[in-house]
């Protein structure tokens, strides 16, 4: 049939409204032995789920799959007795199955408003549905003539509209499909593509939903995607959800807002395959997004999605046809209830997440209960709890990251339970470790342990790994016990050594921190020194010669003194007291003591001394601020150097001589 004109463009809508849409093959006869649902009627089949999905749902539009022709008649009813009644197109795709005839036995034999074939008691098909009136319908034939003659798919088109608030209604060409699992399907496919672009060049925004038995990374796609290889001009409600075809890398590669990819539709759990789609025409909607949701009649499973509709047209739609079965029979089923268990959520291990679903049932209120389960990189042991798990709302919260569904089942006492899913991404959270000891500038004697206080917290269930790089040239790894990374050490030799230690959980993620600390040996030797260095107020003198005596044990050496003055700046440090001197191996000294800053008390300093070369640095502070230099010191003759010896770079000295011993 030839694709349909679009009517005259008018001025655009003053809103962009929200769309709802619905698919589902709800495998509405044993065709082949597959179908779940026993019989065609009543409770635990198709149909009564199907009307109580969009009571709940509210679709704008619902394409249907796989659905005897008695099905649908009784769907149209159901869904007008419950309160949202939906207009309707039947496509035929095979007109002899005995299984459709196990319904009602008033069918009638003639329907002019619909596609049958023979008996329509037997046959079965596609079904497009909208809640506002459709009209110029239109069959398209997707099969050629040689294939599956028994079997012919077709896609069953229709205008219809949304309403906008205090404007037009918007209308839009709304499209149902169904691809055959054959070798001709990529067939199949590029021909539904020249059709909705048919429509689409005549001004339609478009709507296509169905199974199309193609996952989405298939070339066979590439017809209707307008991305990631794709040539067409669409874009599908789930391809946000980078949840199921990981393999792709979309999402985690490609810098993109979508991807070919979605839930799964069909197959068991996770491990099953999307091949049911939501199609919306790229140039007239934005913001599309998408929820599978679980069931038991049906190998497939609901798809529901939304996008925003920002082209079209405003226009008024006929008036439906009148019902032409206005005394077909149906029966007064108790439906199940309807149940979300709303968006998917993300939260941190050791914290929560709120979890809001919803559950309607016509006859009542049915009783609630959330369940968990891991899905993706759990470990073993992790654990997860609900705050309420008999309440719609409530809160989840696991000891470890992952990625899990919750799933919230509805019970209403006469029909079978029913569930819908979401997912939780839980992140880990690294590890914080807490240094307590040693303390900065701690002073020990070579030779002796340095004991490493390291707790942490995690609120993972994970394991944990400690490395230590002490400075000396050694480094340790080990696993952590009992939430710490303690460890003892022994420094062979006197020095300053900055220690460092991590502690990595089993994901990877880690907490760090350093301290440094002071070795002293008092029979390593002693330095003596004068000179002169540039600082940063000018040309400073300095002597020094401080040493350990003999049967000294440290850590102050009780010999010697230390000096230094800028002349022309005023400034003097006199040496009063030694706190320790280290004499490391290479001709690197240090000495930290107390002293007077221009004959007034009260400060701190350390001095560096190397000979070969020559090179001194001094810094002093005020000992009233801080027990140790800081970042601002008071005098630094080598500003922004670090205190480690083997890092404090003094500068050159001239007229004069240092020397180790």
């Amino acid at each position: 049939m030839p694709i349909s004109s679009a009517p005259p463009a008018v001025a655009a809508a003053v809103e962009n409204p929200r769309l709802r849409m619905f698919q589902f093959n709800l495998c509405g006869v044993k065709v082949d032995g597959s179908c779940p649902s026993q019989g065609n009627y009543g409770s635990g089949t198709a149909i009564p789920a199907i009307v109580s999905s969009a009571v709940d749902f509210k679709p704008d539009v619902m394409t249907l799959n796989e659905l005897c022709y008695p099905q649908y008649l009784e769907l149209k009813k159901y869904l007008t007795e419950k309160g949202y009644p939906m207009f309707g197109r039947f496509v035929t795709a095979h007109g002899s199955v005995s299984g459709c005839d196990k319904g009602s036995s008033e069918v009638p034999p003639e329907d002019s408003e619909n596609d049958t074939d023979g008996n329509p008691r037997n046959n079965y098909g596609n079904a497009l549905f909208s809640a506002r009136p459709l009209g110029n319908v239109d069959r398209h034939r997707l099969t050629a003539d040689d294939q599956t003659p028994g079997e012919v798919r077709r896609m069953v088109c229709a205008d219809t509209s949304v309403p906008v608030a205090g404007a037009a209604s918007r209308v839009f060409k709304a499209c149902a499909a169904h691809l055959i699992d054959k070798d001709h399907t990529k067939g199949q496919a590029a021909r539904l593509a020249g059709i909705v672009n048919g429509y689409i060049d005549s001004g339609y925004p478009v709507v296509v939903g169905g199974d199309f038995n193609l996952v989405p990374e298939s070339d066979g796609l590439d017809p209707l995607y307008n991305h990631h290889g794709g040539t067409g001009r669409f874009n599908e409600a789930d391809e946000t959800d980078y949840w199921h075809y990981l393999v792709t890398m979309c999402g985690l590669v490609f810098p993109d807002d979508n991807c070919r990819s979605g839930e799964p539709s069909t197959g068991p759990g996770w491990l099953g395959r999307k091949i049911d789609y939501l199609f919306v025409s790229g140039a007239h909607f934005t913001d599309v997004d998408a929820d599978v949701t679980d069931t038991s009649v049906s190998d497939h499973k609901p798809y529901r999605g939304w996008a925003t509709l920002t082209g079209g047209y405003p226009g008024g739609m006929p008036d439906p046809d009148p019902d032409p079965h206005p005394g077909y029979p149906h029966l007064p089923v108790d439906l199940p209830p309807s149940v979300s268990a709303g968006i998917d959520v993300s939260g941190a291990e050791g914290g929560t997440v709120r979890l809001t679903g919803s559950a309607t049932d016509a006859e009542g209120t049915p009783a609630v209960s959330w369940t968990w389960r891991p899905v993706n990189g759990v470990d073993p042991g992790t654990t997860c709890a609900f705050g309420s798990p008999a309440a719609l709302t409530t809160t989840f919260s696991c000891d470890d990251d992952g990625e899990f569904a919750v799933t919230l089942t509805a019970d209403d006492g006469k029909n079978p339970p029913v569930s819908d899913t979401a997912r939780v991404r839980i992140a880990n959270v690294p590890p914080k470790l807490d240094l307590r000891g040693p303390a900065p500038w701690q002073v020990f004697r070579a030779g002796a342990e340095v004991a490493l206080d390291a707790p942490f917290t995690d609120p993972g269930n994970d394991t944990h790994t400690c490395t230590v790089t002490w400075d000396d040239g050694s480094t340790d790894t080990y696993p952590a016990a009992s939430g710490k990374c303690d460890k003892g050490h022994v420094f062979a030799k006197p020095g300053m050594y900055t220690m460092e230690v991590t502690v990595t959980d089993d994901d990877g993620a880690s907490d760090k921190a350093k301290v440094m600390i002071v070795v002293y040996d008092p029979d390593a030797g002693f330095v003596t020194g004068a000179g002169a260095v540039d600082s940063p107020l000018g040309q400073g003198r300095f002597n020094l010669n401080p040493k350990y005596l003999p049967h000294d044990e440290g850590p102050p050496p009780a010999g010697g003194k230390l000096s230094f003055r800028v002349k022309g700046a005023g400034f003097q440090l006199a040496s009063t007291a030694f706190d320790w001197l280290v004499v490391a191996p290479g001709g690197k000294t240090a000495v930290r003591g107390t002293g007077t800053v221009n004959g007034k008390p009260g400060f701190g300093f350390v001095g560096y001394a190397t000979d070969e070369p020559d090179a001194f640095r001094l810094v002093v502070w005020d000992l009233a601020a801080s027990p140790h230099p800081g970042e601002d010191p008071l005098f630094d003759s080598v500003r922004g150097k670090d205190y480690d010896l083997d890092l404090a770079a003094p500068a050159a000295s001239d007229k004069g001589s240092i020397r180790v011993h």
